[in-house]
This record gives C-alpha cells, sequence and structure tokens, in this order.
C-alpha cells in the first residue's frame, strides 16, 4: 500500500502502523510518482474539502494513475439540509476560515476549505472522465434537539442525505467510448 501527502511526518505514526509507505507529494501542484494505470483502486479520503488550489489537478493525477476499470472511492463531509437552513439562518457551518488558514501556516495543511455538495462531488469526478457508479452517506443523524425531531419525521428514504459523510464511488472506464 503507498499513500501520498503533503508532509508525511505530521502523522508518520499511523503509516508506520498500517505499514502504509507514504510518500511526500503536493497534489494539487505536482504529479504523483506513479506510473499511468498503477493501480486497480484509489482511497480519495477526507481529501477534498482541504484542497485550496486546485481540486481538479488532484483528481486528474488520480485518474492518470489508476487502472481501467479501476475504482475511486471519495469521502467527504456532507452538506446536510439542516447545514443549508443553518447558513440561511446567518450560522456557520463550516470551518471558520481564519483559523482554516492559520493550520496552513502553523500545519502545512489547512482545516475545511470548502465543503462540497453530492452534486459537486459528482461533477468534479465526471469532469476528469469517471463514471460514478453509487453513493452512500454514511454517519449518525443528529440525536437531540429540534434538528434530530425535523429529521426523524422524514420518510426513511429521506433521512440518509442527514448523515454527516458522503462516499462516493467512481470507475476509471474500461475503454473510451
Amino acid at each position: 500500500m503507498t499513500g501520498v501527502d503533503i508532509n508525511p511526518d505530521r502523522i508518520k505514526l499511523l503509516w508506520k502502523k498500517y505499514n502504509i509507505n507514504v510518500i511526500k507529494v503536493d497534489s494539487e501542484q505536482e504529479l504523483l510518482p506513479f506510473k499511468i494505470d498503477s493501480y486497480d483502486i484509489i482511497l480519495f479520503f477526507e481529501i477534498i474539502e482541504h484542497l485550496r488550489i486546485n481540486p481538479l489537478y488532484a483528481l486528474r493525477e488520480a485518474y492518470r494513475t489508476l487502472k481501467q476499470g479501476g475504482q475511486i472511492i471519495v469521502s467527504t463531509p456532507n452538506i446536510t439540509p439542516i447545514d443549508r437552513i443553518d447558513f440561511l439562518l446567518g450560522r456557520n457551518f463550516q470551518e471558520e476560515p481564519v483559523e482554516a488558514f492559520k493550520k496552513l501556516e502553523t500545519l502545512d495543511y489547512m482545516g475545511y476549505l470548502r465543503l462540497y455538495t453530492t452534486n459537486e462531488v459528482q461533477n468534479f469526478l465526471e469532469s476528469v472522465g469517471f463514471e460514478v457508479t453509487s453513493y452512500t452517506y454514511k454517519g449518525n443523524y443528529i440525536r437531540t434537539g429540534w434538528k434530530a425531531k425535523i429529521i426523524m419525521k422524514l420518510p426513511i428514504y429521506k433521512k440518509e442525505q442527514f448523515r454527516p459523510h458522503l462516499y462516493m464511488f467512481a470507475k476509471k472506464p474500461s475503454s473510451l467510448q
């Protein structure tokens, strides 16, 4: 298993614990040091919301290094309908920008630069050539307060979109069509 990170030393104990070889790469600006069609699966977990320069570049590099028919799984925080209501009410549902940029100065990475909707993540993937095959929402619903009361009154199929994490599955086509 191989990973890339802009600052692998930050969590080197985790990499060592799971025996993952990690290479220092700025995935928004540098070519990944892998040949075309190198991998069967790419895990793009909790990354896209932190990218501050060009998520398309990072996804194009993932596409380049993924084998034909290979799969990418993208996970990101889910902007739920409740988050949107909070926003309309003047509440912040994302990380405070000054704090995010301070992390960039001190840790070489940012907090959430931008959270994306399900459609936006799908558009990112499709724009670089991936075929989205499915998506799902995971994590616990809000369990207390007025928000929980609203969610629990919804039909079962509507509740899924209130889970806090989005997982999108896509593949690199086996051949050009």
